[in-house]
């Protein structure tokens, strides 16, 4: 199931393993078209798209090499734009 953590700990590693931030935001966008898709409602969505962004949060740039710290990066501002997006769509 799309909303499961193995899901989103799979798109976790995935964003970690891009080789672009191209990829990273390809990744991102098939996974929404996927939530689009299976006609998800749009809380459950909203969800998914919070709890991946708090795991994006607790990466520090430590522990991480130059582009997956890039990686992270640029998910986390496409994430917070689809949060915004989606708030704004909220009756």
């Amino acid at each position: 199931m799309i909303l499961s953590d193995e899901f989103r700990a799979g798109l976790v590693n995935d964003i970690l393993l891009a080789n672009s931030q191209d990829e990273v935001k390809k990744l991102i966008n098939a996974t929404i078209k996927a939530f689009e898709d299976s006609d998800a409602e749009s809380y459950a969505t909203y969800q998914f798209v919070d709890k991946i962004s708090d795991e994006l949060a607790f990466f520090t740039p430590m522990n991480k090499g130059a582009q997956q710290w890039s990686n992270i990066q640029v998910a986390k501002i496409l994430f917070r734009r689809i949060q915004r997006r989606m708030h704004e769509q909220l009756p």
